[in-house]
């Protein structure tokens, strides 16, 4: 499993864009850095379907998990508050299951 690859996008990404993008680079599992509530609340309600479409997984931390709320509705999707964090859980889950499967 190769996970030396990283790509960076930039703010306010559409998520339509965002789901080319990950398909185009046929990446197993995206982790997003979302600083607004707002906006982690639009990507969560998308997930599903974007998920089932691309069968890539996507977990997310940062600020805009701040409140419990926002913790409980990412649900296992969320990583932490910290960036390097929820990069190294990703990772670190990620290769758990390769390595397990």
């Amino acid at each position: 499993m190769g996970i030396a690859t990283t790509e960076r996008l930039g703010q306010a990404v559409p998520l339509e864009d965002l789901r080319g993008f990950i398909g185009e680079f046929g990446a197993e599992a995206a982790l997003l850095s979302v600083s607004q509530e707002a906006r982690a609340k639009q990507i969560l309600e998308a997930l599903p379907e974007s998920e089932a479409a691309s069968g890539v997984r996507v977990f997310g931390g940062s600020l805009a998990f701040g409140s419990e709320e926002s913790r409980r509705a990412a649900s296992k999707r969320f990583l932490s508050l910290d960036l390097r964090e929820t990069a190294d859980a990703g990772v670190g889950m990620l290769q758990r299951e390769n390595s397990a499967g």
